[in-house]
């Protein structure tokens, strides 16, 4: 095969591959309406968490990581909070398209601070040196749900832009601090195949949440929507 055939494939590669990313996105934000929905929630806000966010208008520089236009592939879905009595509840939905990069760098990013001080380089060139991630096979694509008491910053496990491998690859988790308090617990996203799995999973993180005493479902709603 010549050089202009083998280009044609990988264009047409390309090509499919961007319309399995439209159906892949399309199913993530599905599940995130819905989850919102399920819980009296509603997504007010996002952020891209594995590299900056896409540059608007005037703003565009080229010599961004090509990351920087595929926001979705960490992304943190936010949604607003709620008051009751004296005590506020926030959540949100964490997606991670890709574990690959965490798990190459597990230990190098457990002792992130310590390995950047004697090598004296930032971790963050790895992110584009794709071919060094971990494979497809042994990777996972998830959703982090998260809750919070009284408490949500950027600390402890859910330090570092949220690139924090404890996050990323541990299955939950939670972060104290004085009477607050943040939990998380990860699904794989093969997990939310159809509704009644879906509906199993958002039942699994309300009895994890009601557990720690972390209010996450809106009381007004009605009961029986779950």
């Amino acid at each position: 095969m010549d050089s202009s055939n083998n280009l044609e494939q990988i264009l047409k590669d390309v090509r499919s591959s961007y319309r399995l990313l439209y159906q892949f996105q399309k199913r993530i934000l599905d599940i995130v309406d819905y989850s919102n929905k399920f819980y009296g929630r509603q997504c007010h806000a996002g952020w891209s968490k594995f590299s900056n966010a896409t540059p608007k208008a005037k703003k565009v520089t080229l010599g961004l990581w090509s990351w920087d236009w595929l926001n979705l592939y960490m992304y943190n879905f936010t949604s607003d909070y709620l008051s009751i009595s004296e005590d506020q509840y926030n959540f949100s939905i964490f997606l991670v398209s890709d574990t690959g990069y965490f798990l190459t760098n597990r230990q190098e990013l457990f002792n992130e601070k310590e390995t950047s001080q004697r090598k004296g380089k930032s971790n963050h060139t790895t992110k584009t040196d794709i071919e060094n991630f971990a494979s497809v096979e042994l990777s996972e694509s998830k959703l982090i749900f998260i809750a919070g008491k009284n408490l949500w910053e950027c600390e402890e496990v859910f330090n570092d832009n949220f690139n924090n491998p404890k996050l990323v690859l541990e299955a939950h988790g939670k972060y104290e601090k004085g009477e607050g308090k943040m939990i998380f617990k990860s699904y794989n996203i093969s997990q939310f195949e159809n509704e009644k799995a879906t509906k199993k999973n958002l039942n699994d993180f309300k009895d994890y949440c009601d557990h720690e005493g972390v209010i996450l479902r809106n009381p007004l709603i009605d009961d029986r929507t779950q």
